[in-house]
């Protein structure tokens, strides 16, 4: 049996070899250590999993002070590309549409962005997405989906776990598309809608309108019928632009009343 290491020890140790990371010169300090250690990410020299060296150890090498080195790993674990914890050191993690979503909350909560311009964004891009899933849906994809439409039926009594529920069944009919770029902008984009519905279940019989859209999409999607996915995905997101509407209607109302009083 042979003794040398596994790629992925051999890969650990690299990462920790402080030799991999350089001084930085330019710019503010901590504008450059972090273009240094994302573009060792970006270009997979670090990679998800991988340890950075002890804090003393990278701060040294980046010959720069460890206040500087924190500093910049908060901007890195802000973008997704590293996890501090204490006690365990700096992991490498794999990007998510976490934080995308995270941006797009942000704005929306500072009136940048509506809801309404994000329904219609998504009316640009899951109807498409339905019908490619038609197209290429496997028995197991199916499943998966009639898995998801299950919990979408016991769960009408809980709003959080239904919307959840509501948002796992559009993700994964983009991932089944196939297209890792427009399923993350349908991730980034429903999240922020998904979170207002939440606050909107007094909008009479959402639940059940909502839930008879998505059994039509999968009833398409079964059928392999890209048109009709198509068709039903439109629809669906079209009740979802109204829902929103009439939420933001209510929302005034109640927040004129209050005024008033």
């Amino acid at each position: 049996m042979s003794n040398a290491p596994s790629l992925s020890a051999r890969r650990r140790a690299a990462s920790s070899d402080p030799g991999l990371y350089g001084p930085v010169r330019h710019r503010r300090t901590t504008d450059s250590v972090v273009e240094q250690l994302e573009r060792l990410i970006l270009e997979r020299r670090l990679e998800p999993g991988d340890s950075l060296p002890p804090e003393r150890e990278l701060a040294a090498a980046l010959s720069v002070s460890r206040n500087v080195l924190r500093e910049a790993l908060g901007v890195l674990g802000q973008k997704g590309l590293v996890r501090v914890t204490a006690g365990r050191g700096t992991t490498v993690v794999r990007p998510s549409t976490e934080h995308v979503e995270d941006a797009l909350a942000t704005l929306i909560t500072y009136d940048e962005i509506s809801l309404v311009e994000l329904c219609d964004a998504r009316l640009l891009i899951e109807p498409e997405l339905a019908a490619s899933a038609a197209r290429v849906a496997t028995p197991e994809a199916i499943g998966r989906l009639d898995g998801l439409m299950r919990i979408l039926e016991t769960t009408r009594e809980d709003s959080e776990a239904h919307v959840a529920a509501d948002r796992d069944f559009h993700a994964e009919i983009a991932r089944l598309a196939g297209n890792r770029a427009l399923a993350a902008m349908v991730l980034s984009v429903r999240a922020p809608v998904t979170r207002s519905m939440i606050l909107g279940t007094s909008v009479p019989r959402a639940i059940d309108t909502s839930d008879q859209d998505h059994h039509d999409v999968l009833a398409a999607i079964r059928a392999r019928d890209p048109d009709a996915a198509r068709d039903a995905m439109v629809r669906h997101i079209r009740y979802v632009r109204d829902y929103v509407i009439a939420v933001e209607l209510l929302d005034d109302a109640v927040e004129q009343e209050r005024t008033a009083d």
